[in-house]
């Protein structure tokens, strides 16, 4: 996700991809490595294109996660043309990660991870809500990036995953590299822990070096990439609509 905001300079700044701090101005990067970044940032298309074709085949189970994929897209586009015309998109941004946050819950819930506990889902639901609220409205701004939020919910999805992870290892003998739960769960390890460790850096102030930061974000867009290139792998293998998901 390319973002954007005004820097107390008053110097515009990029940030990208989804969950994460500004990257340097052009005079910075310049307009090969902008490009670049936009162009790598554009990849979620990829598996959204798969996700329409196969659709109607799709098991529904798997649905919370294709909408993420078309919300993300479709950011993606509105963030864009915002920075075009010199506006912030730390509003909409802001908007979608809290959708992203609460449909990845959901998607975890729809794999069973829940099962037997399902007031553990709603307890995390309303924290995830309730913590957005705060730093949002409270502490902080809708109208700047929430690193608290960012930091706490990737947190989150990262243990989330690893147990998702754990409960597939034991008690299932499908080839996992063709598995799309766990295809995905590791796409959601490797985003969000990058995700944590920049955001971490801005809040400590450990990124000040423009240089540092030229190199986390390139970086990063190639993050953004593979973890793309994982989520079209997990949407090729998702099972068709007959097929369910076995009991965890």
């Amino acid at each position: 996700m390319i973002r954007k905001r005004e820097n107390r300079d008053g110097v515009i700044s990029l940030r990208e991809p989804v969950f994460h701090r500004p990257i340097p101005s052009s005079c910075i990067f310049g307009p090969m490595d902008v490009s670049l970044i936009i162009a790598l940032s554009f990849s979620i298309f990829i598996p959204v294109a798969i996700g329409m074709i196969r659709f109607k085949k799709i098991n529904p189970i798997y649905y919370p996660f294709l909408v993420l994929l078309c919300l993300g897209a479709i950011n993606e586009v509105i963030s864009y043309f915002l920075i075009k015309a010199h506006h912030s998109n730390a509003v909409n941004n802001n908007l979608f990660l809290l959708a992203e946050s609460l449909l990845i819950l959901y998607q975890f819930k729809q794999w069973r991870l829940f099962t037997g506990s399902l007031r553990v889902y709603y307890v995390f639901s309303g924290l995830v809500a309730a913590f957005w609220l705060t730093e949002s409205f409270i502490i902080g701004s809708i109208h700047i990036f929430n690193s608290y939020f960012i930091i706490a919910n990737s947190l989150l999805v990262v243990l989330l995953s690893i147990t998702m992870i754990s409960r597939l290892m034991a008690k299932r003998r499908k080839i996992l590299w063709r598995d799309p739960v766990f295809i995905l769960c590791a796409g959601f390890i490797f985003f969000f822990t990058y995700a944590i460790i920049v955001e971490a850096f801005y809040i400590y102030g450990l990124a000040a070096s423009n240089l540092f930061q030229r190199y986390v974000f390139r970086i990063l867009a190639f993050v953004n990439l593979f973890t793309n290139l994982l989520y079209a792998l997990a949407v090729l293998w998702m099972p068709r609509r007959q097929e369910y998901i076995h009991s965890f």
